[in-house]
């Protein structure tokens, strides 16, 4: 059921987030091959589907897991 807040059916999940906190988790990475250079230009150039369900990935892992979850398991 998507009552926990997505409210429509995804047909597919977008782990949405502010630049600022994707880059502050890249740099909390150890031996990452992303190089965070390149963080700015990859987020110019994501083009999200326009069904997409978008979680904020600011709250925990666990509470994104259960969205993503709850959303995908409504489709099948």
């Amino acid at each position: 059921m998507i009552a926990d807040g997505l409210g429509v059916a995804p047909s597919c999940i977008l782990l949405d987030g502010p630049a600022a906190l994707l880059q502050e988790r890249l740099v909390a990475l150890r031996g990452h091959f992303f190089e965070l250079a390149l963080l700015g230009s990859q987020i110019d150039a994501l083009e999200p589907p326009g069904d997409a369900t978008r979680i904020d990935i600011a709250p925990p892992t666990e509470a994104q897991l259960r969205l993503a979850l709850a959303g995908l398991a409504s489709v099948s």
